[in-house]
């Protein structure tokens, strides 16, 4: 990150990153001092890697306000054929992808499909049974969940998927 060297609270213009390896928390940082003035801005880039941190998330939600530009090596005026070919060439598609095309694709770590656990993860906010006083007064943000309730008159709908098994193993580098 490079920055005007002055006080924290002062003169500074904008932050750079080039290669968004910053965490969570350290984004959480380099916000908090770009908040202290309007004319304070962060820019950040990065080759994708598919994987869905701070980065990702700068690129995909645009309720955090930043623009994205997307370049990928084909826009290079040098860019040639041959160039590409040898990029397929030495590369696996994943890393094709991510590299040259500059899309995030998906995480070549895991087991599981990173696309399939991203759809997984968009949860549906549900209830399998009335709701009792206390629920009711701790709904968050007043969202009534979609009720399922179910009986011997409204049995539940057939579904073969009921479990998903993870691999709890330590990555290996």
């Amino acid at each position: 990150m490079k920055m005007r060297a002055t006080s924290r609270a002062r003169d500074k213009e904008l932050a750079v990153n080039n290669d968004w390896y910053m965490g969570a928390n350290d984004y959480t940082t380099v916000s908090a001092i770009a908040n202290e003035r309007g004319d304070i801005g962060i820019t950040t880039s990065s080759t994708p890697s598919g994987k869905r941190g701070t980065f990702y998330k700068m690129c995909m939600d645009k309720s955090m306000g930043y623009k994205e530009f997307y370049f990928p090596s084909s826009v290079n005026p040098n860019w040639t054929e041959e160039m590409d070919l040898r990029a397929r060439a030495e590369n696996t598609d994943s890393q094709y992808m991510h590299e040259v095309l500059a899309e995030f694709g998906t995480e070549e770590l895991g087991v599981f499909n990173k696309e399939l656990l991203d759809a997984a993860m968009k949860k549906e906010f549900y209830i399998y049974d009335e709701l009792n006083d206390i629920q009711k007064r701790n709904l968050q943000d007043d969202i009534p969940p979609t009720e399922y309730i179910y009986d011997e008159n409204n049995p539940a709908p057939y579904n073969p998927y009921r479990c998903l098994g993870i691999d709890w193993d330590k990555l290996v580098a």
